[in-house]
Order: C-alpha cells, then structure tokens, then sequence
C-alpha cells in the first residue's frame, strides 16, 4: 500500500515561494527624505498616520525637514512609502503617503500571513518662529518648541509636548498625554481620555476633557472654562489672583481647594459670585469628579 503523500514538501515549497519576514529575522529598515523648502510660509502642515513629528523654530525663511522612514518588517513598504511637499502659496505642507505600499506575506512581527503593515515616519522640521503649525496625526508623538505663532494639533493618540510657546494652542486628542510649558498665549484642550498637564501658561484655557486627570498651572490667568465628565482636576491660580466663579456641578462632583466659597455657594450645591475679589470668568462644568482650585 501506497503511503499518503507527506504534506511538508508542500508547505515547505509555500514558505520558499513567499516573500516572508520571520520573528527571528526582523530586522529596522529605513529610508530617509530631507529637504529645504526656501521662503517663510504663514502656515505649515505636518500629515502623517504612525510616528513622530518634532517642530522647532530657527533663525532661517525657509522649512527645512528630515522624514526617516522606518519598518521592521520589509524593506519594500519604506521603498513605496512616499512624502508628498506642498511648496506654493502661504500654506504648504508634509504628508505621509501610503497609497503605494503594497499588501505582501508576513509571519510577523506585525502581521501574521497576508496584510499590509505601514512603516513609521520620524520627521524633524525647522520653521521659522513666526510661522503657524498645524499637526495631524493618528497615533503620533509630538514635540514643538519655540514658535511665536499659533499652534493647532490634532491626533488620536500619542503624547505630546509643546514648550516656549508665543501663540495661541489648541490641541484635539483622543488619547493620550499633553504636556504644555511656558505658553504665552490662549490654550484650547481637548481630550477624550488621558492626561493634560500645562505649567507656567499666560493666557485663557478652554479645557475639555471626559475621562482622566488634569493639571493646569498658570503665570497669569485671563480666565476661561474647564468641562469634564469623570475626572480629576486641579486649576492653581496666580498668587492673589480673584476671579467671577460659575459653576454646574454633578451629585458626585466636587469643588475644593483652600479658599473659602461658602460665600458664593448657593442651596443647590453650585457656586455663583467673586472669588479674592473677583476678575476674569471662569466656568465649571463637572458631571463626576473633583476640581481643585488654588
């Protein structure tokens, strides 16, 4: 009688026929991309979907950015990754390109058998100060620092950090951690699940968050608005600094801190009025949680 025919042959032949990257044989691939865009632009864009962007201000009229592009995988998906350049007109731009990164067999180290997997992209760029960012990313870790201008950041998740900033900020996040460092300027926040922390800022903030903690120091307060849903907030005023205090709190929320509010605190549990004699507005909004104000 005939043995039936051993499989192994077969699959040994699929293996070898395959382009494959074993766990065991994973290795960084990488391409780098750098250039000089001449001009000061009134606005940059940063688009990318997994890496890092790091924005500082230098004394040139001109954006000057390195991309390196990096995959463990393959060096194929670098090779077919590409970065578009925008450079006319006031409002130019970086973008990650994908659209020709092509599907192939993998046994990992991030996708097991037949897929795609993007590589990351760590760019660096150089702008002049007075120039406005914009930053779009998915999940994307961000530095900026230095500029003199606005500052927009819009990402799913990530960390970011921004320091030495003369502008106004505005940050979108899904998740993640923000940290924001001497900001002369007004501050808008966004998050739906992580952590804010903001030190030595002079301005405004508009702070929204849903879940998580959040600590806002400033050097001067122009006034501003704080809403959350579950969270843990703590706001440290200037010293002596009064403000006109409103807020809408939540059976389970809670306002303390060491100033004394039983003034301005009326029989539904919120509290209306001057805090140290009173000045900018603030808002409170708190559905569950505790806020702090020092």
């Amino acid at each position: 009688m005939t043995p039936p025919p051993r499989p192994l042959p077969l699959l040994l032949g699929i293996l070898l026929a395959a382009p494959l990257s074993m766990p065991g044989q994973a290795q960084p691939y990488d391409r780098v991309v750098q250039d000089t865009i001449e001009g000061a632009p009134e606005q940059f864009t940063v688009e990318t979907e997994d890496g890092r962007v790091a924005v500082e201000a230098w004394g040139r009229d001109a954006v000057a950015f390195t991309a390196r592009i990096e995959s463990p995988n393959a060096p194929a998906p670098v090779e077919q990754t590409r970065i578009d350049v925008d450079r006319t007109g006031p409002a130019r731009s970086l973008a990650t390109n994908y659209e020709h990164v092509e599907a192939r067999w993998s046994w990992g180290p991030s996708v097991y058998g037949y897929g795609t997997t993007t590589p990351r992209v760590a760019y660096t760029v150089r702008v002049p100060r007075s120039t406005a960012i914009a930053i779009e990313g998915d999940e994307t870790d961000i530095e900026v620092a230095g500029l003199a201008a606005r500052l927009r950041v819009d990402v799913e998740a990530g960390r970011t950090q921004v320091r030495d900033q003369a502008g106004a900020v505005r940050v979108d996040a899904e998740e993640g951690t923000v940290g924001l460092q001497g900001i002369a300027g007004d501050v808008v926040a966004d998050m739906e699940d992580g952590e804010v922390r903001m030190e030595k800022v002079s301005g405004s903030v508009d702070l929204e968050i849903q879940e998580g903690e959040a600590s806002l120091q400033f050097d001067s307060f122009d006034g501003g608005a704080v809403e959350a849903r579950e969270a843990s907030v703590t706001l440290a005023l200037p010293a002596g600094q009064g403000v006109d205090l409103s807020t809408d709190l939540g059976e389970e929320a809670v306002l303390n801190g060491p100033m004394d509010l039983s003034g301005i605190r009326g029989d539904g549990g919120d509290y209306t009025g001057a805090v140290r004699g009173g000045g900018p507005r603030l808002r409170i909004e708190l559905v569950e949680g505790t806020v702090t104000l020092q």
